[in-house]
């Protein structure tokens, strides 16, 4: 398949701020994809965007603790989601969020 780009779409149970580029990190396990934005499509879904992903890399996707409901709850703890290049993605489940794969270009 080569190098791609796409998004992976975070979905929270309720609305949430304090979503974006600084609560929301990308890291490689193997690979050199970059994550490029963060973006809102309302309060309770974000789409993250990525490029640079090859068949066979890997990546840590990490929802940081910074994010929070209307009442100022933040998460208990960071969530690692594993993105695995572009192969078929899986939802994480938790308590407050989803993570379902997206769409390529």
């Amino acid at each position: 398949m080569g190098v791609t780009s796409g998004t992976y779409t975070l979905t929270f149970s309720e609305d949430v701020f304090n979503v974006d580029t600084t609560s929301v990190t990308w890291a490689a396990t193997t690979g050199s994809g970059t994550m490029d934005s963060v973006t809102a499509v309302d309060g309770a879904n974000y789409t993250v965007a990525f490029s640079g992903v090859a068949d066979g890399d890997s990546y840590t996707l990490t929802v940081g603790t910074a994010v929070e409901d209307t009442c100022g709850n933040t998460l208990a703890a960071a969530v690692d989601i594993a993105v695995n290049g572009f192969a078929p993605y899986f939802a994480e489940d938790f308590e407050t969020m989803t993570g379902t794969g997206g769409s390529s270009d």
